[in-house]
């Protein structure tokens, strides 16, 4: 989805290009008025967060979507003195 910064009273806020309202709801990204930086920063991250969304792992032999596991780290116990 395309943004643009919007100018509004006490500074900026990010919303669609079009002006209307996004799925949830909202009309812009925050409810808190922004700087011109801030805004631009925003902006800036949303449109590489969805990039990323379209960017999933898609296998080419069915189409299915492959998740990635979790991987935990195996907490090693501490090295105790050997007692003679």
């Amino acid at each position: 989805m395309p943004y643009k910064i919007v100018k509004v009273v006490g500074g900026y806020k990010v919303g669609l290009v079009d002006g209307g309202k996004m799925s949830n709801g909202k009309r812009f990204l925050s409810n808190k008025v922004l700087t011109k930086k801030q805004a631009e920063a925003q902006k800036k991250a949303v449109e590489i967060s969805e990039s990323n969304k379209e960017k999933k792992n898609v296998s080419k032999s069915n189409g299915t979507v492959r998740r990635r596991r979790k991987v935990e780290k195996k907490q090693t116990p501490l090295p105790t003195k050997k007692k003679y």
